[in-house]
């Protein structure tokens, strides 16, 4: 079965790169997962640390959405739209 993780963010720099690793190491098929982050509009280094994962990151699909700041429930619908699966 392949899914989609959606992780609607906002301000989390120093949490973000602790959850991504968390997820490329799952023990579950790379090919079958999708990870997509919807940056609400965060001022700290939550945006930086998102691509510097995505930039070390092999084998798995990280998409990186930015939008200006809409809360979680507009951030979880933006990357249901955006999910492949």
């Amino acid at each position: 079965m392949k899914i989609s993780i959606i992780i609607p963010i906002y301000n989390e720099g120093k949490l973000i790169k602790t959850c991504l690793g968390s997820l490329i190491n799952q023990n579950y098929p790379k090919a079958d997962y999708e990870i997509i982050v919807v940056n609400d509009g965060s001022t700290d280094e939550t945006k930086r640390n998102i691509e510097l994962v995505i930039t070390k990151t092999k084998n798995i699909r990280i998409r990186l959405i930015n939008q200006s700041n809409r809360g979680r429930a507009i951030s979880r619908e933006v990357g249901a739209r955006n999910a492949s699966y």
